[in-house]
C-alpha cells in the first residue's frame, strides 16, 4: 500500500499547478511558534495570503519530525510573518523549517473537497481492517458493518510491532445476514489464536481524508495529476493558465494509460489493485 499522506498529495498537485498555487520564493523560516511562521527575507502585502495554506515542507532537524507535513489556513500576515489558528501546528515552527504557501485562489476546503472527489472517482480500491481481535475457542465474528465482502482473510502470527508475520487464512465463510445487518465470518478452530488479530482485505470506496497524515491508498502519481486536474478546472481554464492546463491533462492521460485507471466509474468495473511495485492488477500487497 501506499505511504503517502494527504499532505504529500496536496504538495505533489501544487507543485505541478506551479507558480498559479504556490507563492514564490518558498518562505525558510527564521523563527516561529505553533501559530506563526517568520521570515525576515519576505515582502508580502498585508493580508495578501488570508485564507490561503501554509504547509510545513521540511523540519529543519532532518529526520521528518513535526511540524513536517502539517498544514493550515492562513488567518492573516504581515510583511513578514503569517499567521494560522492558533496553536495549528502540534509544535512550533523552527529556524530553517521549509514552507510551501499556497495562494487563496486554492483554499484548504477546496483541496480537501478535490482530494475526496478525486479519490472517490476511482471506484473500489482494497481496504485492510484489523479490528478483530481473536477469542479463544471462538470460531464466529461479527464483520464491521463496512465490509460487506471480504476478499482475502489473513492472521498475525507475530505480535511484534514491526512484523506481525501474516498468513494467509485459505479457507473461511461468510454468513449471510438480512440485508442491512451485519454479517459474520467463521474461521477454521485451527486458526484461532487467542488475542491476535485478523486482517481482512476488501473492497470499498477510498475512505475520507482530512487531516495531513491521512493515508492516500491508491497511486500517488495518478492522484497527484488528477487533484491538480481538479482545481485548476476549479478556477476555469484561460489563456493565462492554458499552457500550465494542457500539461497536467497530459501527465493525468499518460498516467490513467500506465495504470489501466477507468475513465469513470461503473458497477461493472473490475476491482483494482496496486502491489508494492505500484500498476499491477492483482496484485494487493498486504501490510
Amino acid at each position: 500500500m501506499s505511504s503517502y499522506h494527504l499532505s504529500s498529495l496536496i504538495q505533489n498537485a501544487a507543485v505541478k499547478l506551479g507558480t498559479l498555487a504556490i507563492y514564490k520564493p518558498s518562505p525558510i523560516a527564521t523563527s516561529g511558534d505553533r501559530s506563526t511562521i517568520t521570515d525576515t527575507t519576505l515582502s508580502l502585502t498585508v493580508n495578501e495570503m488570508l485564507n490561503g495554506l501554509a504547509i510545513i515542507t521540511y523540519d529543519a532537524g532532518g529526520s521528518g519530525a513535526a511540524p513536517e507535513g502539517e498544514f493550515a489556513r492562513i488567518i492573516s500576515n504581515t510583511a513578514t510573518a503569517i499567521s494560522v489558528a492558533t496553536n495549528s501546528f502540534s509544535v512550533a515552527v523552527a529556524a530553517l523549517d521549509e514552507v510551501m504557501v499556497i495562494r487563496p485562489k486554492y483554499p484548504l476546503v477546496e483541496w480537501l473537497r478535490g482530494a475526496n472527489t478525486i479519490l472517490k472517482s476511482i471506484g473500489e480500491v482494497p481496504l485492510w481492517d484489523t479490528s478483530i481481535t481473536l477469542v479463544a475457542s471462538q470460531t464466529e465474528y461479527t464483520l464491521p458493518a463496512t465490509i460487506l465482502s471480504p476478499r482475502e482473510v489473513w492472521i498475525n502470527m507475530s505480535t511484534t510491532s514491526l512484523d506481525k508475520d501474516w498468513a494467509e487464512i485459505p479457507t473461511w465463510t461468510i454468513q449471510h445476514a438480512a440485508p442491512g445487518t451485519v454479517k459474520t465470518i467463521r474461521i477454521p478452530e485451527s486458526y484461532v489464536i487467542a488475542d491476535r488479530s485478523l486482517g481482512i482485505v476488501y473492497s470499498g470506496d477510498h475512505p475520507e481524508v482530512h487531516d495531513f497524515d491521512d493515508h492516500i491508498d491508491v497511486p500517488i502519481e495518478w492522484a497527484s495529476n488528477k487533484l491538480a486536474w481538479h482545481m485548476v478546472n476549479r478556477g476555469g481554464i484561460t489563456d493565462k493558465n492554458r499552457t500550465q492546463a494542457e500539461k497536467i491533462l497530459a501527465e493525468l492521460n499518460d498516467s490513467e494509460r500506465k495504470l489501466k485507471i477507468p475513465n469513470k466509474r461503473s458497477p461493472q468495473t473490475k476491482f483494482l489493485t496496486w502491489g508494492s511495485s505500484g500498476g499491477d492488477e492483482g496484485n494487493f500487497t498486504t501490510p
